[in-house]
């Protein structure tokens, strides 16, 4: 009942909010404000607007109201970027207390995966209240992310860099069990994508040098782990330029023909493979093969570096084997 009631009144805020920071109301979605046309510099309004984003994604994120409809679509709200959530907003609430923000920051990461901890397992077959369809694992994966995101945002000492980067691995490696082969791929550029976020925020860090340092037991997992989904990239754009080239492109999938395209223009990979992605050679995959498997710790934070960056992963230093 309290919770109803909270989701009333938060929906009779919104269109207020709108209107007290002078923008259009968008009833479509109650965890969005959009940006107002000049920033906001109000203590007060900044305050008002990140407790409400906060207690409209606890209200909207109730396990026991929970279905796996709802979940695919706060998944599908807050993974797009027309969506002016918690973290869209957080670069406005940086002069506020910072015990305050990190308290936005956890409850929110805390929130979404005790959400995400409910469809984990089989519901009990006896309990008819708890017969629910379990969301994809992307989905799960990508509540999973956001809530990560929100923890980069913390002051130091909020939270712990092991325990941080062992969540992220953790998150993935439940990502790539539960997902289909048929769903591999997708499963794939999820995590590559969000690895590459998270420890670009991370780094951004006031503690980065330490927090994703190479000194870090977890952030050298976290590497590894981004490491063996960067190598499952290589072998499936190798596999189909194998196909291209010695088959003929019009033996592959218009999924194929897209995913090739695309690895020509994707950040995952150094120009030179690009290159050999678009003109069909063949030089390009077998240095990114190399150069993926040949990270020791001394160099996975220069690895990191690259992999954030537009360049791709750092290139081998062997010459690319010729046939």
């Amino acid at each position: 009942m309290q919770f109803e009631l909270a989701e009333t009144a938060l929906s009779e805020m919104h269109p207020r909010i709108c209107q007290l920071v002078n923008v259009v109301h968008d009833g479509d979605s109650l965890l969005s404000i959009p940006s107002p046309p000049s920033p906001l510099s109000n203590p007060i309004i900044l305050n008002l607007i990140s407790t409400y984003l906060l207690h409209i994604l606890v209200v909207k994120t109730r396990p026991d109201k929970a279905t796996s409809k709802s979940i695919e679509e706060l998944a599908s709200l807050l993974a797009s970027p027309t969506t002016r959530s918690l973290l869209h907003w957080f670069p406005n609430f940086t002069g506020l207390p910072a015990k305050h923000t990190d308290y936005l920051l956890t409850r929110t990461y805390s929130t979404l995966t005790k959400l995400c901890s409910s469809f984990s397992t089989t519901p009990n077959k006896s309990d008819s209240k708890l017969k629910v369809q379990i969301p994809s694992p992307e989905s799960l994966f990508i509540l999973r992310t956001y809530a990560l995101r929100c923890l980069c945002h913390t002051s130091p000492g909020v939270i712990q860099a092991g325990t941080f980067w062992d969540q992220a691995t953790s998150f993935a490696a439940t990502l790539a069990k539960a997902s289909q082969k048929s769903s591999e791929d997708r499963a794939t550029r999820l995590v590559l994508d969000a690895y590459s976020e998270i420890a670009s925020l991370a780094m951004k860090r006031p503690d980065g040098e330490t927090f994703a340092g190479v000194n870090e037991k977890g952030f050298l997992a976290f590497c590894d782990s981004w490491t063996s989904f960067a190598k499952r990239v290589s072998i499936i754009l190798t596999s189909i330029f194998l196909t291209s080239s010695f088959i003929g492109r019009r033996y592959l999938s218009s999924a194929e023909h897209q995913y090739a395209d695309a690895a020509a223009r994707t950040h995952f990979l150094p120009k030179a493979t690009r290159r050999a992605c678009r003109d069909e050679t063949r030089t390009g995959f077998f240095s990114y093969r190399s150069s993926i498997s040949a990270g020791c710790h001394s160099r996975r934070h220069e690895m990191l570096q690259r992999l954030c960056s537009n360049n791709g992963p750092p290139r081998g230093r062997g010459k690319a084997r010729k046939w």
